[in-house]
């Protein structure tokens, strides 16, 4: 049997939430009636991750890392042994709550254009979670990496790049969607790789879309199969970290689509600022005594050990 749909699914110690993914997809990949395998990359989990899998879920392809090599890493790990004619790559924090996937390969079918879609997103709330983007803007990276981390606060500017007013009811073409839930073309894997290595987590599926786009292939969403998306629950383990991989990784996305010189402006202004809201919020943290500010700096202290092995 031709094998249609390969899902890569990463796992890092979310042993549950990946039990209720898999379960989600045995359900409706089943009701959709198209051939599929399940490739699980486990990296190096503590939590039992492995052996659940193992017992409760005997025909899944597991890959047993011996250390976490990263989402990039081991999503590529698994693209070299897939066998589907499309992958789908899922986060293990996701729930498939609806049929539709051969809706979508059947759309991709129809086009060989078409080298990545993503399909509907929900959060925990039943909220739409906002999947497709803009390719970010050196602004939008910088403010992404220093004020917001600071405050979340929503923009005009802030919301055309998460493409607020975007109709996720209806099939569009978009510049880029979130590799927590993305299919895409095999053959062009083949010929043209997956995520870049340098990339350990984050930033690796705007940059795939961008490579795409520049060999003259299209990102589109499609409001079908969607999923729950719980997310981040691994990365809340490891905040500071996250956030110095997200910020790393940006650096580097940078020096990708605009330049290594200007990359290198890029890293030292963000870090510049950094240093400024340090000495800022110790300052405040000394004169008011509020426990907020004190996080504060410690966050930014953190965040500039970490700079040193940038």
């Amino acid at each position: 049997m031709n094998i249609i749909l390969s899902v890569i699914i990463v796992n890092w110690n979310t042993k549950e939430l990946l039990r209720n993914c898999l379960k989600s997809l045995e359900k409706y990949l089943g009701l959709d009636n198209i051939s599929y395998e399940i490739i699980v990359v486990d990296n190096a989990s503590s939590d039992g991750s492995q052996e659940m899998v193992k017992k409760e879920f005997p025909y899944v392809r597991l890959i047993e890392n011996k250390e976490n090599l990263g989402f990039v890493k081991a999503n590529n790990q698994a693209a070299k042994i897939a066998k589907g004619k499309y992958l789908l790559l899922l986060n293990s924090d996701t729930e498939m709550i609806g049929t539709g996937v051969k809706e979508i390969i059947e759309f991709m079918d129809k086009n060989n254009k078409i080298a990545v879609v993503g399909g509907k997103i929900y959060n925990p709330d039943m909220t739409i979670q906002f999947s497709c983007r803009r390719f970010p803007s050196l602004w939008r990276l910088y403010m992404q990496n220093t004020l917001r981390l600071i405050k979340h606060i929503s923009t005009p500017f802030f919301n055309k790049y998460i493409m607020k007013n975007f109709d996720y009811n209806s099939i569009g073409k978009v510049e880029w969607v979130t590799g927590a839930y993305m299919y895409i073309r095999k053959e062009l894997v083949d010929k043209y790789g997956l995520f870049d290595e340098n990339i350990f987590m984050f930033y690796e599926d705007t940059l795939l879309c961008y490579k795409f786009r520049k060999l003259g292939y299209d990102t589109y969403f499609y409001p079908s199969a969607p999923i729950i998306h719980y997310h981040g629950e691994s990365r809340k383990k490891i905040k500071i970290t996250s956030i110095y991989n997200a910020f790393k990784s940006s650096v580097y996305y940078v020096s990708q689509v605009y330049s290594l010189n200007i990359a290198k402006l890029y890293k030292n202004f963000v870090i510049l600022t950094w240093k400024f809201f340090y000495y800022y919020f110790k300052i405040l943290s000394s004169v008011l005594q509020w426990s907020k500010f004190k996080k504060k700096k410690e966050q930014f202290y953190n965040l500039l050990k970490l700079c040193c092995n940038l």
